[in-house]
């Protein structure tokens, strides 16, 4: 297999590449490093991500796997990247452990990001674990990991159960420097240094035995991969299962007669073709009476929801192998728009859809 093949795998296997074909990628990372590299550091590839399209996650963790220090950055935009996103939880539940065992490069920057709240509590969460596991169980930089934590631990804005993730790592740590400078810090609350004396003594009567990190290639072990796939099923079903109700609301006669009008507009369409994009519409005006407004003046953000939930149903709507789901949901928004009198939409659809098609392609979410 040539290294172009051996690139678009990374996209047709989506989860379930194999990990030879991983341990391949390895091998020619000398090559294939640039555009891996240029796949990590690029937001729309880790949007694609939540829309089904495995590559960049892929790349990324051969990345990580190579132990190699130039790749810190890209390694760390990756993080940035991936860790708000709905996937990382769903999908994946080794993440932060796994991240522990990347390069120190990596590390490195993360520790100067941990404490920047302009990422969200859940970037901070992920950074405290990921930095405490790489503090408690490798040799390499141990004093800078614990002044990371530190500074989380007394930033004020952090969050509570960050905070409380940072002191356990330092605790569990060993490093008794570092805990003794929080007892000595005359700035933190009585309870707070009580709860580290807490913390302290629990810790000698029961140490925690952390794990070392995940090796990224674990990712595809057979039992990871079952797991996975197991985890993926279950989301669909969610999702399809969500959006149920709204689809199931029956059509009052404004709506109805708006539908018989597009059915009118589809003579052009073959009979199965024609049957998905009514569908498509009616589910779009059962929409309507769930949230009570007109469908064109959706804000973004609820237009975005519906779609993103609408096309775990996509294979009932694509009846015809030349009209697919968003070409149904083009079609009705384009008759609407010369249907009903005129009302400025609140944001212009086509360029969300246009955007949407592109990152689910043919995929029916993640």
């Amino acid at each position: 297999m040539d290294d172009d093949r051996l690139y678009d795998a990374l996209t047709s296997c989506e989860g379930a590449l194999p990990l030879e074909a991983a341990q391949e990628c390895l091998r020619r990372l000398d090559r294939l490093a640039p555009r891996f590299v240029a796949l990590c550091k690029d937001p729309e590839s880790w949007h694609r991500l939540d829309c089904g399209h495995w590559a960049v996650l892929h790349a990324w963790l051969i990345l990580g796997a190579s132990g190699r220090e130039e790749f810190g950055s890209a390694l760390f935009w990756g993080a940035c990247y991936l860790i708000p996103l709905d996937f990382y939880r769903r999908v994946w539940f080794v993440g932060d452990s796994t991240m522990a065992g990347f390069a120190v490069s990596f590390l490195d920057i993360l520790a100067e990001a941990a404490s920047d709240h302009r990422r969200g509590v859940a970037f901070e969460n992920c950074a405290t674990v990921i930095l405490g596991v790489a503090l408690v169980r490798r040799p390499e930089r141990r004093r800078e990991r614990a002044e990371a934590l530190l500074r989380v631990f007394r930033n004020p804005a952090t969050a509570s159960h960050t905070r409380s993730l940072a002191l356990g790592f330092i605790v569990e740590s060993g490093e008794s420097w570092a805990t003794e400078s929080l007892l000595r810090d005359s700035e933190l609350e009585r309870e707070t240094l009580n709860e580290i004396r807490y913390r302290i003594d629990r810790h000698r009567e029961n140490p925690i035995d952390r794990s070392d990190p995940v090796p990224a290639l674990r990712f595809y072990s057979e039992e990871e991969q079952a797991r996975r796939n197991t985890s993926i099923q279950r989301h669909r079903e969610s999702m399809a299962g969500e959006i149920a109700p709204t689809l199931n609301r029956p059509l009052d006669a404004a709506a109805h007669a708006t539908l018989r009008r597009f059915e009118q507009t589809l003579s052009d369409l073959p009979a199965e073709a024609a049957s998905g994009a009514v569908l498509a519409a009616r589910w779009l005006l059962a929409s309507e009476a769930t949230f009570g407004d007109p469908l064109l003046s959706y804000s973004h953000g609820r237009l975005e929801w519906l779609m993103h939930r609408l096309v775990y149903r996509r294979n009932e709507v694509e009846k015809s192998r030349d009209f697919d789901f968003w070409d149904a949901i083009e079609r009705f928004h384009k008759f609407l728009a010369t249907d009903r009198p005129p009302a400025p939409p609140t944001f212009p659809w086509q360029p969300l859809i246009a955007a949407l098609r592109c990152r689910y392609g043919s995929r029916a979410g993640f």
